[in-house]
């Protein structure tokens, strides 16, 4: 029984398809933990599922990849830049962006910067961003003692109010320290006797 010329010639570039996929895959890496980036789309035929779908997903820029190992975005046709997940040099972090682009929630633990002179590497963070995108408050652990410290910052991202637990004094007597208009701080002593 004679096979048709088609049916061969299907198979033939079905085949080397495969391969070719194959072979992209294994040099390129298609793992989801190495993901440049995806979209979530909704699951609906709106038009704002339509919109959605014609929007190519937000990506990493090179300069960001060189530092991220491992990206991610979940993203819509309302927010093209949704939710952006990361892993910078073994520390996880994840951005919260607002319809207008602009980031409102930031989480994640401190790389620790160069040579962690800090010591902070791993400490988690939250920090809050107005609708301007500015940050306004950030909630943290800081110091020797790994103390729970707030830091609030005006509209210019200066700090203005920072209190919590002494993050450096072995009893973490907790302080709070305000700064004026001209940046010169003054310590107010919390009365914590019973």
């Amino acid at each position: 029984m004679k096979v048709p010329s088609l049916l061969v010639n299907c198979a033939i570039v079905a085949l080397f398809s495969f391969a070719g996929g194959f072979a992209a895959q294994t040099m390129f890496g298609g793992s989801a933990s190495h993901a440049q980036g995806f979209s979530v789309l909704p699951a609906d035929n709106s038009p704002a599922a339509q919109q959605a779908q014609a929007q190519p997903p937000v990506r990493a820029t090179p300069e960001a990849q060189a530092y991220r190992s491992n990206f991610s975005a979940i993203t819509d046709g309302k927010n093209r830049k949704g939710i952006q997940t990361y892993i910078n040099d073994g520390q996880p972090g994840q951005i919260f962006y607002g319809e207008n682009g602009l980031i409102r929630l930031q989480m994640g633990t401190y790389d620790g910067g160069k040579n962690n002179v800090t010591g902070e590497r791993g400490m988690p963070l939250l920090g809050l961003s107005d609708n301007r995108g500015r940050l306004r408050l950030l909630f943290r652990l800081a110091g020797e003692n790994e103390s729970p410290v707030m830091v609030m910052k005006d509209t210019s991202g200066r700090d203005r109010v920072v209190f919590g637990l002494h993050p450096s004094q072995p009893t973490q007597e907790p302080f709070m320290r305000i700064y004026d208009n001209n940046l010169k701080s003054r310590e107010i002593l919390l009365d914590v006797k019973n």
